[in-house]
């Protein structure tokens, strides 16, 4: 795969590479279960540092694309069919207190 054509974009490098690896991934390229190459090997292929690289792959974490593994890689996740929208009946979840606890005496005990 050329990792280069990640490279050239009006965004920051890390948004760039982001959107890139984000590209591939929803487009097949890098199907689920598939393991992104280390950031310093794609660092180096591409030209950038190793920090926008983890950065990049920070994003993709935090959006569910992939999943990162200290020592065992970045391996891309499957996204699986979008989540349908359900709403709760108003009053359903239990309010905070003032001690910040869910199990908290004032939240179960009625007012």
């Amino acid at each position: 795969m050329d990792w280069r054509q990640l490279r050239h974009s009006t965004l920051s490098r890390p948004d760039a590479l982001a959107v890139g690896l984000e590209r591939l991934i929803l487009s097949g390229e890098l199907p689920p279960g598939s393991r992104v190459p280390p950031e310093r090997e794609l660092a180096e292929s591409l030209g950038v540092s190793r920090g926008s690289v983890r950065e990049a792959l920070r994003a993709l974490a935090s959006r569910g694309l992939v999943a990162r593994r200290p020592g065992s890689g970045t391996v891309v996740l499957d996204r699986g069919p979008p989540p349908t929208a359900t709403s709760s009946p108003r009053g359903s979840t239990p309010r905070r207190s003032c001690c910040r606890s869910w199990r908290c005496a004032r939240v179960s005990s009625p007012r």
